[in-house]
């Protein structure tokens, strides 16, 4: 009879000590608790290489090989804006010619993410407003157009690094800026094995691919004035007939060289574009974002917490009672 009594006891407190706890969890929730720590911010602007070559379909998987440059880095960011931190800012722009183009400037992602996959996915080749591709002053240009978009907007910046008209290395197009003054990421898209770049017609149908003879095979430095006339002071130009002949401007593949040197001399990052998980990855680096203060709002898991005692409480009676 004793031992009952005891048990019982016991079974009481433990009830009473339970409902205590959510009560006083409760009242807690009357304060208004709050949690404050720091959080990296994430703003950025993804601008993708519209220019021809980027119509090349070696950017794939196994799963998915004939996706063309252009679709594959479309998707890879499309892919990414669904785990995107809710704060984090996208905006999106074009390039083509020697310019960087925003189209959207950085909003919100979990606001406005419908909004920004349907941009994303409607960019076109046909967007282009120039057949040159002249990438290092693209990305150069992208880096200003970061500055106009507020502070610590990060770049990244598709693109398969294919300089059309080719550039001279003794006249390559130089950084105005500080290196490393505004962050950002350049994506190589495409692979290795040079392949043919697609022809388009005005009404956007293909035909065929460019011929050797339809492109510039050499810079316009070593072709001299008025494009074969008199060679330019300071110029070498060497066999220029024989380096045409041998030219393969008219194929394209990831110039991945170039692409991490341009990336060096102004101070960003180069990724190859291996996967959305990856480039998530490289992307929320805290480096690469402004690190805030967040408050997290305590009340729906301390409630949480009362209610799990109610209940443990609740069973512990139900336990006792079918012993009786």
């Amino acid at each position: 009879m004793t031992t009952a009594i005891a048990s019982r006891l016991r079974i009481r407190n433990a009830r009473v000590v339970l409902l205590a706890g959510a009560l006083l969890l409760v009242l807690t929730t009357l304060f208004d608790p709050q949690l404050t720590y720091q959080q990296p911010r994430y703003r950025f602007l993804a601008v993708f290489d519209i220019t021809q070559s980027m119509n090349v379909t070696d950017a794939g998987t196994s799963y998915d090989a004939r996706l063309s440059r252009l679709t594959r880095a479309k998707h890879t960011l499309g892919e990414i804006l669904p785990h995107l931190p809710c704060a984090t800012e996208m905006g999106v722009g074009i390039f083509t010619q020697h310019r960087t183009l925003p189209l959207i400037a950085p909003v919100e992602v979990c606001a406005n993410r419908n909004e920004l996959a349907e941009l994303i996915a409607k960019l076109s080749w046909e967007m282009a407003w120039d057949a040159r591709s002249e990438v290092a002053k693209g990305l150069f240009s992208a880096l200003s157009v970061a500055k106009t978009l507020g502070e610590h907007t990060h770049i990244i910046f598709f693109t398969d690094g294919h300089e059309a008209p080719p550039i001279n290395p003794q006249f390559a197009p130089r950084f105005a800026g500080t290196p490393g003054s505004v962050t950002g990421t350049m994506v190589g898209v495409g692979g290795e094995i040079p392949r043919s770049i697609p022809k388009f017609d005005g009404a956007g149908k293909q035909r065929g691919f460019w011929r050797a003879d339809e492109v510039l095979q050499v810079d316009t430095y070593s072709l001299g004035r008025f494009q074969g006339g008199e060679p330019m002071v300071g110029v070498e130009v060497g066999d220029i007939a024989q380096r045409i002949a041998a030219g393969t401007e008219h194929l394209s593949s990831l110039r991945e060289a170039y692409l991490q040197d341009t990336a060096r001399r102004v101070g960003i990052e180069y990724h190859r574009l291996s996967g959305a998980r990856a480039l998530l990855e490289v992307l929320l680096q805290e480096r690469n974002g402004v690190s805030e203060a967040a408050v997290l709002d305590l009340r729906a898991a301390l409630i949480a917490v009362a209610l799990l005692l109610v209940l443990a409480a609740n069973l512990i009676s139900l336990a006792s009672n079918k012993n009786q």
